[in-house]
């Protein structure tokens, strides 16, 4: 920096000198008719204000050169953000980006560590100070946002979040660090970031991370589903949850003795149910609109006869079907998109079905009924069998969907290309669903697990509610 200082002063003095020198040798061409070169000082008095001038000049050259100074060049600037990014943090920078969250022991008459259960600390004096410090910051951050001064220089301003009706500063999060001499304290990336987690067997991931994070969402009242393919964090955790309030749902697709109901196309079946009542509420009120109308009022009232809207839960669907189905390693797409058009065709069939003969059941759209459903494709149908119900395909199945749909009906979309397919690649394609459907059809528990739920899972995020 003294350096830097030194040569600007330097550039300064050098800067006036040669405004001098230019400002002598104009007064002695413009004014005496003189082209020789001169060094009289005396000259810049012959015309008015030269000397002002020459100070403005100097003073002018001072700020661009301090000011370039303190400026970085695009290289320089380059050069930093490459640093930034490719540099490990230290634990002061790595802090910035965090939330602190800080905890004590709900109960400290307990005998035991297993029967202690602790709870977010929101009276401590760390959290007390962020709040009263918390007033000056914003302003100071809202300044050098308005001068474009680098988000580094911020200060960290509390954040709030709301969870279970209140608003809050402290929530779980990955754990990143808690410092050495405070033990009920730690650091999380709080932010709703995706995260990967990689390590080998028994190098600690779960004890160092994910009970952490699982204790740090109990703590602050958060949902969660946790995958837990080998049961350990349900025994390791339930009972903390239970503790706290929660209503604890366990799904387990091997062993359905053990496992709370859940039907995978319940959501897509309620919106359907929805959007059909809806539907129905329009009907009435456009039909209560009918008066005496003449010929061209009567063509455009019958031009806005509602229409039902079931594009949510066919969105349900695809998305059910393209987890069930997608490949991204698969060479050919064409089977496993035909078996996911075979599971969203289906199953709106069996809710346009459903809808029809005024059956509102809960569970009457599950994926035992898919997968029997589409077994009346086979079921072959004779010509003049064809010929008396006036229908082009050669299956039960392709024959009820065209006399019983339009064809812009979903069901009619989506499977008529399989009901028409030659027999072979039919076949193909229901092997792929087979496979694709598998878990959840694989014995009779399971499908009768997967008809029905005994939980609302669009309670998941509205109370407290952790799934395993």
């Amino acid at each position: 920096m003294i350096r830097k200082l030194m040569i600007s002063l330097l550039g300064i003095a050098l800067a006036r000198i040669l405004l001098v020198l230019v400002a002598i040798n104009l007064t002695n061409t413009l004014v005496f008719d003189r082209l020789e070169p001169s060094f009289d000082l005396s000259l810049l008095d012959q015309i008015p204000q030269t000397r002002t001038v020459i100070d403005i000049l100097t003073v002018l050259i001072a700020v661009f050169i301090f000011l370039g100074m303190f400026s970085k060049s695009t290289k320089k600037k380059l050069d930093d953000d490459k640093k930034n990014f490719t540099h490990l943090s230290s634990i002061h920078e790595a802090k910035r980006s965090l939330t602190r969250v800080q905890f004590h022991e709900a109960d400290k008459g307990k005998s035991t560590k297993e029967d202690i259960r602790w709870v977010l600390n929101e009276t401590s004096f760390l959290t007390k100070a962020d709040r009263i410090l918390n007033y000056p910051k914003l302003p100071y951050n809202a300044l050098l946002t308005f001068f474009r001064i680098d988000d580094w220089h911020k200060l960290n301003t509390v954040r709030h979040w709301k969870i279970d009706g209140k608003s809050v500063t402290q929530r779980a999060g990955l754990p990143i660090y808690m410092p050495r001499f405070r033990k009920k304290t730690i650091f999380v990336d709080a932010n709703d970031n995706h995260s990967i987690l990689i390590g080998t067997t028994n190098s600690g991931k779960t004890f160092s991370v994910i009970l952490q994070m699982i204790e740090l969402v109990c703590m602050s009242g958060e949902c969660a589903v946790i995958n837990d393919p080998k049961g350990e964090l349900y025994e390791y955790t339930a009972k903390q949850f239970e503790e706290a309030g929660y209503e604890i749902i366990k799904l387990n697709l091997v062993n359905a003795k053990a496992s709370d109901a859940w039907a995978p196309l319940e959501l897509a079946w309620d919106t359907w149910k929805k959007a059909y009542m809806d539907h129905q509420e329009a009907l009435k009120e456009w039909k209560a609109e009918e008066t005496t109308f003449t010929p061209a009022e009567k063509a455009e009232w019958l031009a806005r006869i509602p229409e039902p809207d079931y594009s949510q839960a066919i969105e349900f669907l695809k998305d059910l079907a393209n987890s069930l189905t997608y490949d991204p390693n698969v060479k050919d797409p064409f089977w496993n998109d035909s078996a996911r058009d075979c599971i969203i065709g289906m199953a709106a069939f069996l809710m346009e079905e459903a809808i029809k003969n005024g059956d509102m059941t809960e569970g009457i759209v599950n994926f035992k009924a898919i997968k029997l459903g589409l077994n009346y494709a086979d079921v072959k149908l004779t010509k003049e069998q064809q010929k008396a119900l006036q229908v082009r395909s050669d299956n039960i199945l392709g024959a009820v969907l065209e006399r019983s749909r339009k064809m812009d009906d979903t069901s009619y979309m989506y499977l008529m290309d399989y009901c028409n397919a030659p027999e072979q690649t039919r076949q193909s394609i229901k092997k792929v669903l087979a496979t694709k459907i598998d878990i959840l059809t694989m014995n009779e528990q399971i499908m009768r697990m997967t008809s029905y739920s005994d939980f609302d899972m669009k309670a998941l995020g509205q109370k407290k509610m952790v799934i395993y």
